[in-house]
């Protein structure tokens, strides 16, 4: 997209002769549904920013920090190591006591013969939600060292797209259903993954409530600064 373009999005009035000067893609905001392009500025906590053509929600302000983030997403990595080792229903069957975790799940559900299930429950309940939290520590970290993270533009792309990915919370409510379901046939206790999956849901909606460009903002201009 030129400028040009870019400027009739905006309805920004052409700069005069000899004083025109480049804008920072990082100072866009594109909005995710019809492509709309608008100036970003930073939003103050509770505040919302919607796209004026089709309503979609463009950015929220968050009032964590960057640290704050941090903390967030070294608490959604030891969540999301509980919950998977941690046995997330103990069934007992006529004495037979089956604990289950989630990788067992996947395994098991493999060996039946479901492989394209086990397939989707490993990408969007295990692979989607490990990359997420591990991509932000990749960009926190630095940052809250003082230093703009290492490829830094891809780390965020690949965090948006495992972010759409993750379905924690779609895993957890079918936890939740089959348990009820299965009362009835077998003795059902709660094991310590279950609180885990639900720890990590609630830390990993925290987290997305800001969005990405506010984190983008933060790394840039250390980068900037650093290379000045």
């Amino acid at each position: 997209m030129t400028m040009e373009a870019v400027r009739r999005r905006l309805r920004l009035r052409p700069p005069a002769r000899g004083s025109v000067r480049p804008v920072a893609h990082d100072a866009l905001v594109i909005c995710n549904d019809c492509d709309a392009v608008y100036a970003w500025r930073a939003l103050v906590p509770g505040e919302r920013a919607r796209c004026l053509r089709c309503g979609s929600l463009l950015g929220r302000g968050h009032a964590l920090t960057h640290q704050g983030l941090l903390a967030l997403s070294l608490g959604a990595l030891l969540a999301f190591a509980i919950g998977n080792l941690a046995p997330i229903v103990t069934l007992d069957l006529r004495g037979i006591h089956a604990p289950l975790t989630l990788p067992a799940a996947i395994a098991e559900t493999w060996r039946a013969g479901e492989r394209l299930v086990a397939l989707l429950a490993a990408a969007t309940a295990f692979a989607f939600p490990l990359a997420a939290i591990l991509l932000r520590l990749w960009v926190l970290l630095p940052l809250a060292l003082g230093r703009r993270p290492a490829g830094a533009r891809f780390a965020l792309a690949a965090l948006h797209t495992a972010s759409k990915g993750s379905m924690v919370e779609v895993f957890l409510l079918g936890v939740l259903v089959s348990v009820v379901r299965g009362a009835g046939l077998a003795s059902v206790a709660l094991g310590p993954g279950l609180l885990a999956w639900a720890a990590l849901t609630v830390l990993l909606t925290a987290m997305q409530c800001g969005g990405l460009h506010a984190l983008w903002c933060r790394a840039v201009p250390l980068g900037a600064a650093e290379r000045a």
